[in-house]
């Protein structure tokens, strides 16, 4: 017999409070890297809480189900580095945005001219990027335009034309 608690945990019309959680936990980590222990953990505990029902009834728990899953592979964050003004950098930006269901996506955008200090003192890739637009500024030096694909918190080389960008967000896991 299924218990109150059981039902406020079950996805209905509309996913339950703790599935929203756990998808909210799943890509926060992704931002916050200087947490992600601490949400990685959290995460693990609610599923636990949960286990009983998602082995029993696992349909009633299906954006769970799809946290779980998305968890499990991982998230792919897209960073974008260049001006907000630039048509260059707004096509990278557009070609992200034709292909808007790409499943586990974090995207970024850099703005040399307005940094996001914030993330990147929460965030060890971002706040490297940023380190080094600072750097290059005080150096005079050119800050180039470009999308990198970060997966697993290790990021491939910068791309800089649309043919390579549009073959990083089509590939597959």
């Amino acid at each position: 017999m299924k218990t109150q608690a059981d039902i406020l945990l079950q996805d209905g019309a509309e996913p339950s409070a703790v599935s929203i959680t756990l998808s909210n936990l799943a890509r926060l980590s992704h931002f916050d890297t200087a947490q992600t222990e601490n949400y990685n953990e959290k995460i693990l505990r609610t599923f636990k809480s949960i286990a009983p029902l998602l082995e029993g009834a696992p349909r009633t728990l299906a954006t769970s189900v799809i946290a779980l899953m998305q968890q499990v592979a991982g998230y792919r964050q897209f960073i974008v580095q260049g001006s907000s003004t630039s048509a260059q950098v707004q096509a990278y930006l557009e070609i992200l945005h034709q292909h808007a269901f790409i499943p586990n996506r974090v995207l970024v955008h850099l703005d040399p001219e307005w940094p996001p200090h914030e993330l990147a003192a929460r965030n060890v890739v971002v706040k490297s990027l940023v380190d080094d637009i600072q750097e290059r500024k005080r150096q005079g030096k050119k800050i180039e335009e470009n999308v990198r694909l970060c997966e697993g918190f290790t990021c491939q080389l910068p791309v800089a034309d649309p043919t390579s960008i549009k073959r990083l967000v089509t590939q597959t896991f």
